[in-house]
């Protein structure tokens, strides 16, 4: 796992097409990031 920055880190399996995993220690930024990321689809 790497941090990314501002409290967030990533996980990179490498497997098929390089999927990522990001991680947040506050739920409550985890939830808002998350929302962020649905929004931009």
């Amino acid at each position: 796992m790497k941090p990314v920055g501002e409290g967030v880190s990533e996980l990179r399996v490498d497997y098929g097409p390089d999927y990522r995993l990001y991680v947040a220690a506050d739920i409550v930024k985890a939830k808002r990031l998350a929302n962020e990321w649905i929004d931009d689809d």
